[in-house]
């Protein structure tokens, strides 16, 4: 898990756009809706080839993720890039948007990410192949104050 600038979002994402045609791209709106007023934002790509790689690339980046001692921060916005070939199903995608959507809606109770994600179509990848770099913006955690509204 790497720690990123705001600046170093932009490079990284720039580093594995595509261009073509059918691709569904994440654009500088999106990283700014993304890291906009956020302390931390950290960085993880995994790949696999597989049936289920589109879960199990999520699912190993969610684990790694709860490995870092983050209770004071909040997460605010995820960004996921995924790279396919362009017969891989897209559909298997949402197995590991589902996984990402369920760890931070019970998380941040009341208060859920915006999550934006964007697919690269390669068709000089493997069929099964799935690589996903997935962003996640963090902000601090505000402290709940003791509001006694009881009134006799």
């Amino acid at each position: 898990m790497r720690v990123l600038s705001k600046e170093q979002v932009y490079i990284e994402l720039n580093n594995i756009k595509g261009d073509g045609k059918n691709d569904i791209l994440l654009d500088d709106e999106d990283i700014a809706t993304i890291t906009q007023n956020k302390d931390l934002v950290l960085m993880e790509a995994k790949e696999y080839i597989d049936k289920d790689a589109a879960y199990k690339t999520i699912y190993t980046i969610v684990s790694d993720f709860e490995k870092v001692d983050l209770s004071h921060m909040n997460v605010d916005g995820i960004l996921i890039y995924f790279q396919i070939h362009s017969a891989y199903k897209t559909m298997k995608l949402y197995d590991g948007l589902e996984i990402i959507n369920n760890k931070f809606e019970s998380e941040n109770i009341g208060d859920e990410p915006d999550i934006l994600f964007g697919i690269y179509y390669d068709d000089s990848l493997h069929v099964n192949y799935v690589k996903a770099t997935v962003f996640f913006a963090l902000s601090k955690k505000e402290k709940l104050k003791y509001v006694n509204t009881y009134s006799r």
